[in-house]
């Protein structure tokens, strides 16, 4: 079974018309009439084939299920060398049917920002197990379940996995951003709640079905529901700066080297660690960025967009220059705080408050912070306009006689 997920109602139709056929065969037709994904008078054009992906080679499989095109296929699993241990162990692990039988769960998440490589990584684990184990992978984005109408999106998630789990095969079940389905499951404004419910549900049901593997990619994993984080919080797998500077530099001259650049003599190794070290480059991403930041600027002063070249020392840190100011203008490192994050922070910053104006102390807490533990914790959680603003509350109630 192979499936690509795709944007849109017409779109999801015809998935779903093919992830019946596959489990119901013959009596595909039939079944899909009662359950009125195409009208009575429809009538399909050509006859579906039943058996998906059965007649295509491996790597026609990779570039459809995992979404990659043929380069990144050929290179994907290079990645698995430098993703956690953890994240490497799963291949062995599913490989080892008494291991994934007896020892261990069925369901992962990988947790990291934007950039760290877990669905890289992801996709890499199902590429090696697709080609060296006979497991069957379907990559799914968050983005393409989502509905315009409530529940919709726990339909949509429901009607894919119950069919890919009613089909018994190894299939190894990919969805990238899963917290855009599970977040403010508590607050009726979202679409949520059920998806929520019915994704744990799932994996209670089929915790001991060794025909399934789950891997879910999260930027974030703090505003998820209760009984969703009880459920994840030992599978998870942490993302991030897991790659020594040696590593680092290995990874952005192989992608150079694939992109054709070359770099002059002083351009050395200690050079690149010096100004990566000042970068976020310990993404894989990052990594990339760099590369195609070098040959645009190359590009501009001389006009080759294409080919080998070759790049000197005052180019590159030209690129790095643009490369930091790039991210400035941007004010990348500013996180724009939702409606949920704001909430949090008012109910912690209420209950700090609320310790310290009990203090008896408080008075000479404005004036000398550092005796104060609740009032430390407050201003940690602040920003500059916030700490001002929060400061000339107390004052206000200091006035006011109303902290006692």
């Amino acid at each position: 079974m192979c499936v690509k997920f795709m944007i849109g109602e017409k779109m999801f139709k015809t998935l779903l018309l093919f992830l019946l056929v596959f489990v119901k065969g013959a009596n595909a037709q039939e079944f899909i009439k009662e359950s009125g994904l195409i009208d009575d008078d429809t009538k399909m054009q050509q006859p579906l084939n039943v058996e998906i992906g059965k007649n295509e080679d491996i790597e026609a499989k990779l570039l459809k299920c995992l979404q990659l095109s043929q380069d990144e296929a050929q290179e994907i699993e290079l990645y698995l060398k430098s993703a956690p241990v953890d994240a490497q162990n799963i291949v062995e692990q599913l490989k080892d049917a008494d291991s994934y039988k007896n020892k261990q769960g069925n369901s992962v998440i990988f947790v990291g920002p934007p950039g760290a490589g877990k669905t890289t990584i992801a996709k890499a684990i199902a590429s090696k197990l697709l080609r060296e184990d006979g497991w069957e992978a379907v990559f799914i984005k968050s983005g393409d379940l989502l509905g315009h109408v409530r529940n919709k999106t726990r339909s949509n998630l429901s009607t894919i996995l119950d069919a890919i789990a009613a089909s018994k095969k190894k299939t190894i079940i990919i969805i990238d951003e899963l917290n855009e389905l599970l977040e403010n499951a508590h607050d009726s404004h979202y679409d949520t709640s059920a998806t929520a419910k019915y994704l744990w549900q799932f994996l209670d049901t089929h915790k001991k079905n060794t025909d399934l593997y789950f891997i879910g990619t999260m930027n974030r994993d703090t505003q998820l529901p209760q009984p969703m984080k009880n459920r994840i919080v030992q599978r998870r797998i942490i993302f991030g700066s897991t790659l020594t500077e040696d590593q680092k530099l290995q990874e952005f001259l192989s992608i150079a080297f694939k992109a054709g650049i070359t770099f002059e003599e002083a351009i050395n190794k200690d050079y690149i660690k010096a100004r990566f070290k000042n970068l976020s480059s310990d993404m894989a991403r990052d990594n990339t960025e760099f590369v195609y930041l070098l040959r645009r600027i190359y590009a501009r002063s001389h006009n080759i967009t294409s080919g080998e070249i070759a790049i000197t020392r005052d180019l590159f840190d030209i690129t790095y220059a643009e490369y930091q100011k790039n991210y400035e203008e941007i004010e990348y490192h500013h996180v724009i705080e939702t409606q949920s994050d704001r909430q949090d922070r008012i109910e912690v910053q209420r209950i700090l408050i609320d310790h310290f104006l009990k203090e008896p102390t408080a008075l000479m807490t404005l004036t000398s912070p550092v005796q104060s533990n609740s009032l430390k914790l407050l201003m940690a959680t602040l920003n500059d306009k916030q700490k001002a603003e929060w400061l000339k509350i107390i004052e206000r109630l200091k006035k006011n006689n109303s902290y006692n």
